[in-house]
């Protein structure tokens, strides 16, 4: 059918981009995983690094092969200043992570190991100049991140709850279309036919009841078009929806009159019709006010007898 074509590529589109943001948002903390991970590698100088006081240079002064920067050599610090030579080891870690981790950067190291203080009196202390810093504008850079990102969410998330209302509604009225028009190919030009169709479809309306806006059973042409002079409507009120007689029907095509015999003229074609008034739940914009469901289906009255 064609509504369930349309619903299903609806629900298709919907799963395909909630997969689309799952797979960009798994592709990007990947990526900042990994930048926070090699910085973090950089700031620890742990047991893995040689003590300070060990001297791993060339004693000739040669560089290394390749082009890497040897360890700095913290030898002539003593314990009082060994800042300074935390200093080094951090600068040259962060210096060889840096490098192999950009591809922009590999005709050298990223930071100068000659911008590095030398002279013991020039060392930055712990108390003086390297006090720690705090920087305040991270938390409200944070607080407007949050408020720039939580009313996406949000939306996204009252989207996907009035949609998935929306569908389910959608599906149960075509599910009891279908069911009517089967049962009155079947009934035929039984005087009851149309009650046996109120009462098949009754419940599939069960939960929709107070949303119906009424039911046509009605006779098609030969291209599929409804006849609005052959059309019978029936109302719902109140009572049980299975008893025909709690329904308002206006009859204009009675079911004795249906063509059920094959010969010379064609077998009717019965159709019907339901239309369910949906009202969307948050009523927050655009999801405001109601829309009608609108569902129809039709098939050939099964033959009963032949000339």
């Amino acid at each position: 059918m064609k509504n369930e074509q349309g619903a299903a590529l609806v629900e298709s589109a919907f799963i395909i981009s909630l997969l689309q943001m799952l797979a960009i948002g798994a592709v990007e903390w990947g990526f900042a995983s990994r930048e926070y991970l090699g910085v973090a590698a950089a700031s620890r100088v742990g047991p893995m690094r040689p003590p300070c006081g060990s001297n791993r240079s060339r004693s000739d002064g040669a560089r290394p092969q390749g082009g890497a920067t040897p360890a700095p050599s913290c030898s002539r610090f003593t314990t009082a200043i060994s800042d300074t030579c935390l200093v080094h080891r951090f600068a040259h870690t962060l210096t060889g992570w840096l490098t192999s981790h950009s591809g922009r950067h590999q005709s050298g190291p990223l930071i100068s190991m000659a911008y590095l203080p030398t002279d013991i009196s020039k060392a930055p202390t712990r108390t003086a100049e390297m006090k720690p810093t705090h920087n305040h504008n991270e938390k409200g850079a944070s607080l407007v991140e949050f408020a720039i990102v939580m009313p996406v969410l949000f939306m996204i998330l009252i989207g996907i709850m009035e949609l998935g209302i929306g569908f389910k509604d959608l599906l149960g009225a075509s599910q009891a279309t279908r069911e009517g028009v089967r049962i009155a190919a079947f009934a035929g030009n039984d005087p009851d036919a149309d009650c046996a169709v109120l009462q098949g479809i009754a419940p599939f309306l069960s939960t929709y009841i107070d949303d119906l806006d009424r039911v046509e059973i009605y006779q098609a042409s030969q291209n599929g078009s409804q006849i609005l002079s052959k059309t019978n409507i029936y109302t719902f009120t109140t009572g049980d929806p299975t008893e025909c007689t709690d329904w308002v029907s206006t009859i204009q095509w009675p079911s004795t009159s249906r063509q059920a015999t094959v010969g010379s003229q064609p077998l009717d074609i019965v159709g019907v019709r339901i239309r369910l008034e949906h009202t969307w739940i948050t009523q927050f914009p655009p999801f405001n006010g109601s829309y009608m469901i609108d569902e129809a289906e039709i098939t050939r009255v099964e033959p009963e007898a032949f000339q």
